[in-house]
């Protein structure tokens, strides 16, 4: 794939033209470094977009004293829930794809189940990056009759639940796999011939398919190589979902990343 191109904005010092930050403070200094401190248990940003992105939003929010939760959405629509531990410093992403036209993101803060009031709190790391996505079909053709639905591609009918939000590391579209098990769906009137996708991780990993209670395929990887099932459904018209299962050689979730799932009809 073309490598797609991309713009970061970051509002830790400055907010360009055209574009609105509210309810977070004028930049500060820690002394290492910059950040703004929300005025209100929500914060807000608005901006228009020119053409279909793929929108990456960057935070971190550390309060000394509590734990806070990040709730993030885009034009109402809810993104992510994220705890952010107390007097840890940790960075958040989370991703959409965006259609032309104005864009509202929003954090909503949340110290114990309330909205944070009266907490010290300040967010790091406030950050842009909108990804060219008019070159991402949802749908490729792979041949006379047969093409390839795209999961995560605008319009796709494939969906994917258990993982991270959808990221872009300047190459590749990637979710974090988090949990020990994560889903692939599709609508009933979507018959595939199969599914492909590619795991990746820095340690060996075993991957395991299952379709219902059958396993339909289990490998393993050498550290840093990653593997690539590729399961067939042919002969399974009754197929809705198939569930994976990650095994990380450390005993750890976390160790991988999910890549370019593709579902061949």
């Amino acid at each position: 794939m073309t490598r797609p191109e991309f713009v970061l904005t970051d509002l830790r010092t400055e907010v360009p033209p055209g574009w609105t930050l509210s309810r977070l403070s004028a930049p500060q200094w820690d002394g290492v470094n910059y950040f703004r401190a929300p005025t209100a248990p929500e914060s807000s940003l608005t901006f228009s977009a020119q053409l279909p992105q793929f929108m990456q939003y960057r935070y971190q929010v550390y309060s000394p004293e509590t734990a806070v939760t990040g709730r993030v959405r885009l034009n109402g629509e809810l993104l992510d829930t994220f705890v952010f531990p107390a007097g840890k410093f940790v960075t958040r992403e989370v991703g959409a794809f965006i259609q032309p036209g104005k864009q509202r993101l929003t954090v909503e803060y949340r110290c114990g189940g309330e909205p944070c009031s009266g907490v010290p709190l300040n967010q790091y790391w406030t950050q842009v990056r909108l990804t060219n996505s008019a070159n991402l079909p949802s749908w490729q053709a792979r041949g006379l009759g047969a093409g390839q639905w795209r999961a995560d591609a605008p319009g796709s009918p494939l969906k994917i639940s258990g993982t991270e939000p959808l990221l872009f590391d300047g190459i590749n579209f990637y979710r974090r796999i988090t949990q020990p098990d994560f889903q692939i769906s599709w609508p009933p009137e979507l018959r595939p011939l199969g599914v492909s996708f590619y795991v990746g991780s820095a340690e060996p990993v075993q991957v395991t398919v299952k379709l219902g209670d059958e396993v339909l395929f289990q490998g393993r990887s050498a550290a840093k190589a990653g593997l690539a099932p590729a399961i067939s459904l042919v002969g399974r018209p009754e197929a809705r979902s198939l569930t994976v299962r990650v095994d990380c050689q450390s005993g750890e979730a976390g160790c991988a990343n999910l890549y370019l799932t593709g579902c061949p009809v």
